[in-house]
C-alpha cells in the first residue's frame, strides 16, 4: 500500500501535476498500443482466411 501513495504522489507529493499528466498520457499511448496491435492480429488472420479460402486471391 505504501508504493501505491508513493506513486500516486498521495504521500508526500512527489510527483508535480505535470508529471501525473504524463503518466496517464503514456498509460492512453500503451492502450492505444495494444488495441492497435491486437487488430493488426486480427486483419493478418482475416486476410490469411481469405488467402485460404481463395486459393487465386492476390496473385
Amino acid at each position: 500500500m505504501k508504493d501505491l501513495i508513493t506513486e500516486t504522489g498521495l504521500g508526500n507529493g512527489i510527483l508535480t501535476k505535470e508529471r501525473m499528466i504524463a503518466h496517464r498520457h503514456q498509460g492512453t499511448l500503451q492502450c492505444l498500443r495494444l488495441v492497435f496491435s491486437m487488430w493488426q492480429v486480427t486483419l493478418v488472420k482475416m486476410v490469411n482466411e481469405a488467402k485460404a479460402n481463395n486459393p487465386n486471391w492476390g496473385s
